[in-house]
């Protein structure tokens, strides 16, 4: 045979792999075809190759800006969550926090999320979320926080900072292939820190953004996912 194995061997060669769900038996006569299970190692290697970069994307944002605490976060199950983080007080090392979740209307990334993420995932966000009972105190109708939602689809990240806040939020959206939302690069900076840094700040976040976007679409790309690709 070609594999260079016995047709018995190669029967249970095949055997244990189709229990494993890596092919997939049909037809008659039998042939084998990929099971789903290739297709799932395929996903964990995509999901543990754009966290690697995401990961060293964090830690260059954070040793540039300093004493800014920085973040990912997800829209998973209704819920944005922080998956990623590097803070002054751990010191540098990255984080994976568990079960982090952001409040609704309050969050630099959560605001972001309903700024630019896609709508079914928003409707959802919000019917867990009613505006009338966790935003309205800091919104007070949705009309106002429609308006800072455009206003942050125009300037390309949220940043729901107020003069009396506790500290000078930011989030910039990081988007897949076909330009869906997929996670939020945010920072958090002292109250007092200076313009000049909080424009910093701004701009390093949009371009890790930009840059994690890019490498979304990469990693797509080379799995053939890209939906923008020739056929």
């Amino acid at each position: 045979m070609a594999i260079g194995v016995a047709p018995p061997t190669a029967h249970n060669l095949l055997r244990t792999l189709a229990a494993r769900g890596y092919v997939a038996k049909s037809g008659r006569p039998v042939k084998y075809r990929l099971g789903p299970a290739v297709s799932q190692l395929a996903d964990l290697h995509t999901q543990r190759a754009w966290f690697r970069r995401a990961g060293q994307m964090l830690r260059g944002l954070f040793e540039e800006l300093g004493d800014a605490t920085v973040t990912i976060a997800e829209l998973l199950a209704a819920e944005v969550s922080i998956i990623l983080r590097c803070s002054p007080e751990g010191a540098g090392p990255l984080e994976r926090p568990q079960a982090r979740h952001l409040h609704p209307y309050g969050s630099a990334s959560s605001l972001a999320f309903q700024a630019f993420g896609p709508q079914e995932a928003l409707s959802a966000y919000r019917r867990r979320y009613p505006f009338w009972e966790f935003g309205a105190t800091r919104w007070q109708t949705p009309e106002a926080l429609e308006e800072h939602l455009e206003v942050f689809r125009q300037q390309g990240y949220a940043s729901p900072s107020q003069d009396d806040a506790d500290a000078f939020l930011l989030a910039a959206p990081v988007f897949d292939a076909s330009g869906e939302m997929i996670a939020s690069i945010g920072a958090s900076l002292s109250p007092s820190a200076q313009p000049h840094k909080r424009e910093l700040a701004i701009d390093r976040v949009v371009r890790a953004a930009e840059a994690l976007s890019a490498q979304s679409a990469h990693i797509q790309k080379e799995r053939g996912d890209d939906p923008n690709a020739d056929c």
